[in-house]
């Protein structure tokens, strides 16, 4: 019986190395190490335009006045970016042939409270470039990591 036991334990070893060898990274050819760093070289070149457009626009003098639009701005963001989410969303449905569904299994609810924090982000971060850089503000939203984090485990009892 040990044997048999034995030998059933090999296959399932034997199975499992073989589902660890698939599942391993393949090497990457040379295309998709250029395609990678392509993608890396156009999200810098887009949010350091972003920014400079940003800050630009937010200090600039207009004839002896500043912008004052940023609700607009915001909004006009938000669209912007919801029309390019609608587009990738049809796009991935008609390839991948699966349903349509735009709220992702997410409450209503959800989505209000996620589309308010976005637009008071937004609408603060636009107002504070006019006191500090946009590499300062950048700064100082990456560490907002830190209270999220310590939020986690206080509030919610997250392992950190």
């Amino acid at each position: 019986m040990s044997a048999s036991v034995a030998q059933a334990n090999g296959r399932k070893k034997a199975e499992e190395k073989d589902t660890t060898a698939e599942i391993t990274k393949k090497p990457r050819s040379c295309m998709d190490t250029l395609t990678f760093y392509v993608y890396v070289l156009g999200i810098w070149i887009s949010f350091l335009v972003f920014g400079w457009t940003q800050e630009a626009l937010a200090k600039e003098d207009f004839d002896g006045d500043t912008f004052h639009f940023t609700h607009t701005q915001v909004f006009l963001q938000s669209v912007g970016n919801m029309i390019v989410a609608f587009a990738a969303i049809l796009l991935e449905c008609s390839l991948s042939s699966t349903p349509l569904t735009l709220n992702a299994g997410v409450s209503l609810r959800h989505w209000l409270i996620a589309s308010l924090g976005y637009q008071g982000a937004h609408f603060f971060g636009l107002h504070s470039l006019q006191y500090v850089s946009f590499p300062v503000q950048i700064v100082i939203k990456s560490c907002k990591t830190v209270p999220v984090l310590i939020g986690e485990v206080l509030i919610a009892g997250e392992k950190a």
